[in-house]
């Protein structure tokens, strides 16, 4: 299994339970899974104009919905999504922000958070991220999505579309010395979380 499509679990279970039409994807840097699960016309990707100067995530994500903005004052409409994704990759969510997504969400709209998290010390910064949206109600979800997860993950560039993703060291040792490569030692923590606007 790949880092992508590990990643795609959780998404389909989003999908397949709550049916969101309109998902909005705040700093979604070049990230196309989502839209490979909800479908390109579903997406609105959002990036800085100053990103896309230089790295051109928009470019990059090919077809679908794609925005220049900031997530603090998003050119989006009141109340016009159905779910937020968020995948900061250990970042946070200020206070600006979290007022311009209660500002376009519907009500009783969703943000799921999905992270996946290097563990080199960095676990606090999950529930630091969590702790943003102290004023939502958190959704519970199934047993495999509320545990954090770890997997060990190889690839020679750490790029995600890349790497594979296991259960156990030992079983991405084998995988990779039978394919020739070297593993690396990546190891991750996969976290879920899903809140409601009341």
């Amino acid at each position: 299994m790949t880092f992508d499509e590990k990643r795609m679990i959780f998404m389909e279970y989003i999908k397949g339970k709550y049916k969101p039409l309109i998902v909005y994807y705040p700093a979604s840097g070049a990230d196309m899974v989502p839209k490979k699960v909800f479908g390109e016309t579903s997406v609105i990707h959002l990036s800085l104009p100053e990103n896309e100067k230089e790295v051109k995530y928009l470019e990059r994500l090919g077809n679908g919905i794609k925005l220049l903005g900031d997530m603090e004052e998003s050119p989006l409409a009141d109340s016009s999504v159905d779910l937020i994704w968020i995948c900061l990759r250990g970042g946070r969510v200020n206070g600006r922000a979290l007022k311009d997504f209660m500002r376009v969400l519907k009500k009783g709209g969703l943000i799921a958070v999905e992270e996946s998290q290097n563990t080199d010390g960095n676990r606090h910064k999950w529930q630091e991220l969590l702790d943003c949206f102290n004023d939502l109600e958190r959704v519970e979800l199934p047993d495999n999505f509320e545990k954090p997860e770890t997997v060990y993950s190889f690839s020679e560039t750490d790029a995600y579309d890349s790497q594979l993703v296991v259960n156990s060291e030992k079983e991405m040792i084998d995988e990779v010395s039978g394919k020739g490569g070297k593993y690396v030692g990546y190891q991750y923590v996969f976290d879920y979380a899903l809140f409601s606007k009341r």
